[in-house]
């Protein structure tokens, strides 16, 4: 040391700016540690706070739905209390032949019964003039349905439930 009493030599004072300037170093990225930190425990509060609003909401949707299915299976019961069981198997049996015509309607033994149509028309004929084409498409787009009279007695054949 030097002859003053409050003078440090070179070395010591730059071994010490080095300490400081590490301290520093260190502090401020502690700092920074502790911001993001910060920030993270911010973001887990606020996800927090939306998952239990969302808890919250799930919960009272779930209890809707349970009273909404209570009041659909009382419904329900009421009216199987109320139709005999004859109407409900006669409602099953006419519901099930319906989807059974829908669903055959394009089905692939559709053109056989036209096609045989056309060609008994044809065989009578015998002249084979060139419309015979037009009047098989004409013929096969009326004979999707058997008759007028087939639907009409469906929807008369229909039981209505109130």
């Amino acid at each position: 040391m030097s002859e003053e009493a409050g003078e440090i030599s070179p070395t010591a004072w730059d071994k010490l700016m080095e300490e400081v300037s590490w301290l520093r170093e260190a502090y401020t990225h502690k700092c920074s540690e502790v911001g993001y930190l910060s920030g993270e425990t911010d973001r887990m509060k606020w996800l927090y706070d939306q998952s239990c609003e969302q808890i919250i909401s799930l919960k009272a949707q779930n209890e809707h739905l349970r009273k909404e299915l209570d009041e659909s299976e009382f419904l329900r019961k009421k009216l199987t209390e109320q139709v005999d069981e004859p109407k409900i198997e006669q409602c099953k049996k006419k519901t099930r032949g319906e989807n059974k015509r829908h669903h055959n309607r394009g089905g692939r033994f559709q053109n056989y019964r036209n096609l045989s149509l056309n060609l008994k028309k044809n065989n009578n004929n015998g002249n084979g003039d060139s419309n015979d084409n037009d009047k098989r498409n004409k013929d096969a787009k009326n004979s999707q349905w058997d008759s007028t009279d087939e639907r009409e007695k469906s929807s008369e054949d229909e039981v209505v439930i109130d």
